[in-house]
């Protein structure tokens, strides 16, 4: 009575098992598809669909984010400054609010200015952004292990959309500027130099990379061997 039962249990774990590795598996070739998308992006060839903000807002984000887009607008004055490490230096992601001529607004982070060169930076109210590439993000979510009261660690959507009065839409997503060869000269007049866009080299990238679903594909790929193994072992007794 109890292999029956022990037999039951491996069977169920096993199935388990099975479905996990095929699923990691459908997800590592997903992975590599989305991979090799992201890398002919910054093929200096590789066409940039330009879009409205009315229509990045309405895309799937799930299916588009790392997806390269170019839009035009103007900033508003509004800045949010989201604490980030780069370089191995202290500084700060300036995020603001992209308008068009429809007053469609988006959230853009608009790059990375070391500490010491905050006070060095003037308003971007009014700043006109043409033909701006930038990648589509996912939201960030805050790191449970940091006080969120000392300063603002991720780029919360919500609060920016809660403070400008923004459409719920505007929470699904954001924009990551990219520097190009054609990037417009002189976003700040203070410092040419910064805000620093992010790079094919310094963009963010997934957590979950094609390597990844691999190694997990495999480890439940080896217990699945392992289950199949223990149950004809159980089963011949």
């Amino acid at each position: 009575m109890k292999r029956i039962l022990f037999t039951g249990v491996m069977s169920c774990l096993t199935v388990t098992a099975m479905s996990a590795c095929n699923w990691q598996y459908r997800r590592y070739q997903e992975s590599i598809r989305k991979w090799k998308l992201i890398d002919e992006q910054f093929k200096p060839d590789h066409p940039i669909q330009h879009m409205g903000i009315q229509d990045i807002l309405s895309l799937d984000p799930q299916r588009y984010s790392y997806i390269l887009v170019k839009t035009s607008g103007t900033l508003d004055k509004y800045i949010l400054k989201v604490y980030r490490y780069q370089d191995g230096r202290p500084g700060m992601m300036l995020c603001g609010i992209l308008r068009d001529d429809q007053n469609d607004a988006i959230v853009v982070n608009l790059g990375w200015v070391p500490e010491n060169y905050l006070d060095k930076i003037e308003s971007v109210e009014g700043m006109q952004l043409n033909e701006m590439c930038a990648m589509i993000k996912l939201p960030e979510h805050p790191d449970k292990n940091t006080d969120q009261n000392l300063m603002n660690t991720f780029v919360d959507l919500g609060l920016i959309a809660k403070e400008n009065k923004l459409p719920e839409k505007s929470t699904n997503l954001f924009l990551e500027r990219i520097g190009t060869s054609t990037e417009n000269a002189g976003l700040f007049k203070a410092q040419d130099l910064y805000p620093v866009p992010s790079f094919y080299s310094t963009f963010q990238k997934p957590y979950l990379t094609p390597d990844k679903h691999k190694a997990y594909y495999w480890f439940w790929g080896s217990c699945s061997c392992l289950g199949i193994l223990s149950i004809i072992q159980l089963i011949r007794k």
